[in-house]
């Protein structure tokens, strides 16, 4: 009786071999079927740098920027007040009709947050017209997508006066 245990025991052990063994190949084909397939990477659509740039213009003060040319534009007080969303700055430049000095500014402060591959615009609408303060054009023939989003913006200007409101708009195409 000792002998047949020891002989069963021998035919399980090869069996469980055998089946991990099995259970391998199975698993390195699917490892290897499964990185041989031709995946594309997920792409960003304009939608979602459009809203990045939006909330990064409502959201972030412009001291918080670290760039050389807008330090030296607080430190000559030409951005007199720091504290200031860029948003507002953007309003501000805009109210005090410094079109170069806008346009710098945004370019410096979305350089880092539109990929090159895609265009991005700023305009300002106020009662009467609408103004391109920042267009970043890529030579795409056509436009595959875009997005266009609009904020309302009101601030206080240098001589502590409201302006506004205005209508800021963002679009972002491929």
């Amino acid at each position: 009786m000792q002998f047949k245990f020891i002989k069963s025991k021998k035919g399980v052990s090869f069996f469980l071999f055998d089946a991990v063994i099995a259970a391998l190949i199975f698993f390195m084909t699917i490892a290897v079927i499964l990185s041989m397939r031709n995946l594309e990477p997920e792409i960003e659509t304009p939608k979602v740098f459009g809203e990045n740039i939006m909330e990064y213009l409502f959201e972030t003060e412009v001291r918080a920027v670290e760039n050389p040319i807008i330090g030296k534009l607080m430190i000559n007080k030409t951005i007199s007040n720091p504290s200031n969303t860029l948003l507002e700055q953007i309003i501000v430049f805009y109210a005090d009709k410094e079109d170069v000095l806008n346009a710098d500014f945004v370019e410096i402060v979305s350089e880092s947050k539109i990929p090159p591959n895609y265009g991005f615009k700023i305009t300002i609408t106020n009662a009467t017209n609408t103004k391109l303060i920042y267009q970043n054009d890529v030579n795409l023939g056509s436009s595959t997508s875009e997005i266009r989003l609009r904020r309302v913006g009101i601030t206080k200007l240098n001589d502590g006066s409201i302006f506004g409101p205005v209508i800021v708009g963002v679009n972002v195409w491929y």
